[in-house]
């Protein structure tokens, strides 16, 4: 009301216009509300064919493989876009080689998809994997030495540029190597993270036991 050129409300979470609500002609009636985001849940998700279960905050005890042209696999994922940092402590893990367990990002949810994964083995190494294009055999570079119990990995992605860290209290990082193609990861605008955990080796269940997990400084629930 009143000789004015404009009035602007201030609105939270919605906007109600109650009976009585009038714009008269030659006034322009604007109602937005910016900035809003779906908060949208972490999932379990089974890849393939593979047993198992994934619970608590978070338990992975499966069976499955990350290799070849086809993944099996338990995964904990969630939609993100945009550049992310993954951390999680691996608090144990089955201490026989070929269990692995670890953080993924990754296309989509077809067995080929294009991946990178960096993981824990059972036999005290950690490592990378990457799958460059869809339905590619999927490579394995970078080992180096860490012990079965709580062991911090961090994946940075920055652009298409992924890099992995390990350590052994969450502040003190060292780089795992062996790739010279680190911007090479082009996952698309919107991707998968998540972790993982299986046994490569043969269908005995892998246990793996994550905590402090986070993405971007956010807690995975």
């Amino acid at each position: 009301t009143g000789n004015v050129n404009a009035v602007y409300y201030k609105a939270g979470n919605s906007i109600l216009l109650n009976p009585g609500f009038r714009a008269d002609n030659g006034v322009v009636f604007k109602a937005q509300i910016e900035g809003c985001t779906v908060n949208i849940p972490w999932q379990a998700t089974t890849i393939g064919s593979v047993s198992g279960t994934i619970t608590g905050n978070l338990t992975i005890d499966g069976t499955g493989d990350v290799s070849g042209t086809a993944d099996n696999f338990q995964f904990y994922n969630k939609s993100f876009s945009g550049d992310v940092t993954v951390i999680a402590r691996i608090i144990n893990i089955t201490a026989i080689d070929g269990m692995r367990g670890g953080i993924m990002l990754r296309t989509n949810t077809s067995q080929g998809s294009k991946m990178y994964e960096f993981i824990l083995d059972g036999n005290g190494n950690v490592g990378k994997l990457k799958r460059r294009n869809p339905s590619d055999v999927v490579e394995f570079k970078g080992f180096t030495a860490m012990p079965t119990s709580n062991t911090w990995l961090k994946m940075t992605k920055t652009g298409n540029t992924i890099k992995c860290f390990a350590g052994t209290d969450g502040s003190n990082w060292n780089e795992v190597v062996g790739w010279d193609d680190q911007t090479d990861n082009d996952l698309g605008s919107d991707f998968l993270v998540g972790f993982v955990g299986y046994n490569s080796n043969n269908a005995q269940n892998c246990v793996v036991n994550f905590d402090n997990m986070s993405v971007n400084s956010i807690p995975v629930n």
